[in-house]
């Protein structure tokens, strides 16, 4: 299990790497704030728990949901 974990959390940290300022400025600015790739990281677990899709969508809605559409 612990493979599946650092797997995701590779993944994730993959994406979140290349999370450009003028696509996702709000998640971009999440990363910059102390604590910020944490609590991404984190909010990208649940959401692929709760709602069954990717990373990559994750980071979507969650720039969609910060900059509140």
């Amino acid at each position: 299990m612990k493979d599946l974990e650092n797997e995701l959390r590779i993944e994730i940290n993959n994406l979140l790497r290349n999370v450009k300022k003028d696509c996702c400025p709000h998640v971009y600015g999440k990363l910059k704030e102390k604590g910020g790739y944490e609590q991404l990281e984190q909010q990208i677990i649940e959401m692929m728990a709760t709602d069954g899709i990717t990373p990559g969508a994750c980071i979507t809605n969650i720039e969609n949901l910060y900059a509140g559409y």
